[in-house]
């Protein structure tokens, strides 16, 4: 997920395949979503700056104005 340090705003640019129960993920690649400012960790270190790695849960809600 691609986002903004000042905003808990970003796009999903990946998504697993299920979730470990099996059932769908809930978000697609390219929406724009919400998030709780603490959710995921930060990939800079992993040479990806300004992308976090979160679980699906942490989302908070899809922004469809932009889906």
């Amino acid at each position: 997920m691609r986002f903004d340090t000042s905003n808990p705003v970003g796009t999903i640019v990946a998504v697993g395949p299920r979730r470990a129960d099996g059932s769908p993920m809930g978000v697609a690649v390219g929406e724009r979503v919400l998030f709780s400012r603490y959710a995921g960790n930060n990939m800079d270190d992993h040479g990806f700056p300004d992308h976090i790695l979160m679980r699906v849960e942490d989302v908070l809600c899809v922004d469809e104005r932009h889906a």
